[in-house]
């Protein structure tokens, strides 16, 4: 279901989005050709004159986040410490750069053209709801408002400050003549900070959640005050362009009656909405209606988007305002109505993730055009690079400015603070998302109202400016900033990591020789060898014999064993509930239905239990075993609607096809695991699916009849309390249950009649090397649970699950002749682990 509502959510996103940019492109060129081509030489409009093939539309945003998949796989696979985004940005500038250098007239370049001429109100519609809302419904509730006092002095006064002083640093340092409202308009956009860089480092660092609060917060109330300053001083700037019906003089007077109706409205129409997300996710609140978890997904994004509308749109209040009063209060009293948290958290993380990747790409495009020095913009020398890199110095040091003017204050109210924090409060002010739409607005706004290149220079060094300081907070910033906070002592103090790892490899240790004595006293499993399976299983190589030893004596001194809980519980008082109502049925052809019926539902909750226990597991030959399994009880489902016998091993033996391709495609992973070439690699793997299919076959078997066996018992336990079953219907129930336990056991029969016909040597090696597989699934699920409790780190326990997914490769793929190679399989694992 999940995986679905994700699926469905990336497509609807991206084809949203990219219809929005054929609408916003369709007013600025209506007229589009095919073959459709740029023609600059003889005009001075540039864009205007631009037409595109519509349909191209699409390429760009796919293409972004194919490159974002890639990119951020490499960062987290080899731990590159530079943000994300700030790498999205470097490839939206080299695209931006060659779609005017290069000149190309492929669909690429046309699609990276048509998304920088975006609609300048679609812009802000488009992309800052989704992030938005995000970070604000995540926010803890009680600490915000421990910490409100604070945070409202970091959104109002400092934005204040570091916009003057921005503004004043640009009037009379950079040599651009500009006005003081566009100055203004500049210092309001870097302003805005943006934690999504600083999120990661906090977390990857265990910093304190005072800290986190401080800075997550500053970002959702001063992205609102920044962007309600931004609407009064873009204003002022417009209305000095003299272009009919674009600004306003706004004075003194009625910019403070807009900052109070755009803030004070947008809290009240945020307000409103969440009222309305709340009920509505009462009202979905079903547990088992696995539909209603989407439904509260899709009305928690349809609410945010169209909160933001209603606000900025509709009644020309802050969106931003409202989006965060919504998420904030939604978070507050409707969490406990969300179904589905899991869901709900991870579809709004995709939401703000292909949202970021496309908005940091398209600024990164918009910069790589102004900076291209083409006629479709402005020049941008060196110079202007030089004043980048001024400006940015400029910026972190108002930063430090702003943050030591409130510090006296902050400090001893809300959460209070110190001066460490306060020190890294300052140096982790990113610039972003917000900013980047808001630079983008301004330049779309322009360039759709006027062909004077003169007055597009002003925005085209604005972006230029903007778009330079917010990559070099990124990049410079973002990217030592866990060094600042490690520095500073903000990071969690924590033992010796190696004694930590020490403790966990021998409590990982004693954990799977428990559990490999569980399994080797089973009787499906006597013959195997321990050899064989501890040669697949990591801890054990570097582990003495004298540790070992020590491990087994510990494990024969207790009775259990903490680490995972076998209960296997397949909702008996349901069951006995109703075979205790069976007996009440005179029919015994429909007695016996009934029963089937009974015993297929325990069959199938038993694979479901060898799954979550390792047994069987989806990943495996790409889910082929469980696949069949499950399937066969759909077939003997319909079998038994229609009054015929349980058969289902006949229907796990249909697939022969998919049986062979699995078997090669396991065949290819030998090769590249083992290097063995001796020929025997194919019929082994038939051998290794076939033999696993038949023991769980068998396994689940024998588990649904011991569980109907429990259930008929405990049925007349419960009959005799309350009277509620007699002699001859008992009977005739127990001849149901007998009948249905005698068709099991025929299947079973044919399973068995599969592993009889395997080599004993041959099935030895193949369950010995299954046991370990079991054993290793169970370890990785430790590995998961220790990290969440936080025991291991994330790229501790990434480590070790590496470690464990290659050696459930390698014994997935072990040839028969695996006692030969016993002493070397052991001296490579021994190497790898």
């Amino acid at each position: 279901m999940r995986l679905i509502a994700s699926l469905a959510a990336t497509s609807s996103i991206l084809l949203i989005l990219s219809g929005a940019t054929l609408l916003s492109c369709s007013d600025a060129a209506p007229e589009p050709y095919f073959g459709a081509q740029t023609d600059q030489t003889n005009s001075t409009n540039g864009a205007s004159e631009m037409t595109f093939e519509a349909p191209y539309a699409l390429l760009f945003p796919w293409v972004t986040q194919a490159l974002g998949v890639i990119v951020f796989f490499l960062i987290y696979r080899f731990e590159v410490p530079v943000p994300y985004v700030a790498i999205m940005f470097v490839l939206g500038l080299i695209m931006g750069v060659g779609a005017l250098r290069v000149g190309a007239d492929d669909q690429l370049t046309q699609s990276i053209l048509q998304w920088s001429f975006i609609d300048s109100r679609l812009i802000m519609l488009v992309f800052l709801p989704g992030l938005i809302f995000r970070d604000a419904i995540e926010v803890n509730f009680e600490l915000f408002m421990l910490a409100f006092a604070q945070i409202l002095i970091f959104a109002l006064p400092m934005v204040l400050i570091g916009t003057f002083m921005t503004a004043l640093f640009v009037m009379h340092v950079l040599p651009y003549d500009w006005s003081w409202s566009l100055s203004l308009t500049l210092g309001a956009i870097l302003a805005s900070t943006d934690p999504i860089a600083m999120t990661t480092v906090l977390k990857k660092n265990e910093a304190s959640p005072r800290l986190k609060m401080h800075l997550n917060g500053e970002s959702l109330l001063n992205d609102a005050s920044a962007v309600v300053f931004y609407t009064i001083f873009s204003q002022q700037f417009l209305a000095t362009l003299n272009i009919d019906g674009l600004g306003s003089d706004i004075g003194w007077a009625e910019g403070i009656e807009i900052f109070f109706r755009m803030s004070l409205g947008g809290v009240t129409a945020g307000l409103l909405f969440a009222l309305g997300l709340i009920v509505i996710l009462y009202e979905l609140d079903r547990r088992l209606e696995q539909e209603n978890n989407v439904l509260q997904v899709a009305a928690a994004v349809t609410v945010a988007y169209l909160c933001y509308y209603v606000a900025e749109m509709q009644f020309l209040m802050s969106g931003i305002v409202a989006c965060v009063t919504c998420g904030i209060l939604s978070s507050a009293y409707g969490k406990g109505l969300i179904t589905d948290q899991k869901m709900m958290d991870s579809y709004l993380a995709l939401l703000e993730h292909l949202l970021n990747t496309l908005l940091f790409t398209l600024g990164g495009v918009v910069f790589g055009e102004t900076i291209a020095n083409t006629d479709f913009r402005a020049h941008f020398g060196w110079k202007d690079w030089g004043y980048i890199v001024v400006l940015y110095l400029a910026v972190v040091l108002i930063r430090f400015v702003q943050v030591g003017i409130v510090y006296p204050v902050v400090s001893r109210i809300g959460l209070k603070s110190c001066w460490q924090e306060a020190i890294f409060f300052s140096y982790g002010g990113l610039r972003g998302a917000v900013g980047i739409a808001l630079a983008l607005t301004l330049d779309a706004t322009v360039r759709e109202a006027t062909f004077d290149e003169d007055l597009r220079a002003f925005t085209t060094r604005l972006v230029g400016l903007s778009g330079g300081v917010t990559l070099l907070t990124l990049l410079i910033n973002g990217t030592t900033a866990g060094f600042v906070l490690r520095k500073l002592g903000l990071s969690k103090p924590t033992k010796p990591r190696k004694r930590v790892l020490q403790n966990f490899e021998a409590s990982a240790l004693k954990f799977l020789l428990y559990e490999e004595q569980k399994l080797l006293s089973e009787p499906r499993f006597v013959d195997v060898k321990s050899a064989t399976v501890r040669a697949h299983l990591p801890f054990l190589g570097k582990a003495s014999e004298a540790e070992i030893n020590e491990a087994l004596r510990h494990i024969s001194s207790h009775s259990s064993f903490p680490f995972i809980d076998e209960e296997h519980n397949h909702g008996v008082e349901t069951h006995v509930s109703c075979l205790v109502r069976l007996s009440g049925i005179s029919c015994p052809d429909e007695l016996l239905q009934e029963v089937r019926q009974i015993f297929l539902e325990l069959l199938e909750s038993a694979y479901r239990y060898e799954m979550a226990t390792g047994q069987l597991n989806d990943h495996e030959d790409h889910g082929f075993n469980v696949d069949v399994l499950i399937e066969s009880v759909a077939f003997a489902i319909d079998d038994c609607n229609h009054h015929e016998a349980i058969q289902d091993w006949q229907y796990t033996t249909m697939y022969q096809f998919r049986n062979d391709a699995e078997a090669f495609l396991s065949r290819r992973s030998l090769s590249a695991h083992l290097k063995d070439k001796r020929g025997c690699a194919k019929n082994y793997q038939h051998l290794r699916i076939s033999a696993v299919r038949a023991t769980a076959f068998i396994e689940a078997h024998r588990l649904a009849e011991e569980k109907l066996m429990s259930y008929l018992d405990r049925s007349l336990i419960a009959s005799e309390s309350t009277d509620s079953i007699n002699s001859a219907s008992y009977d005739l129930l127990n001849a149901a249950v007998q009948t249905v336990l005698g068709e099991s056991r025929k299947q079973v029969e044919k399973a068995e009649e599969v592993l009889q016909d395997m080599e004993p040597r041959d099935l030895s090696s193949i369950t010995g090397h299954y046991v370990a597989i079991i054993l290793l699934h169970r370890l990785a699920l430790r590995i998961e649970a220790s990290a969440s409790d936080g025991t291991l780190k994330e790229k501790e326990a990434r480590l070790y699950l590496d470690r464990v997914k290659r050696n459930i490769s390698i014994a997935h793929v072990c040839p028969i002749c695996h006692e030969e190679r016993e002493g070397t399989l052991s001296r490579v694992l021994s190497k790898r682990t």
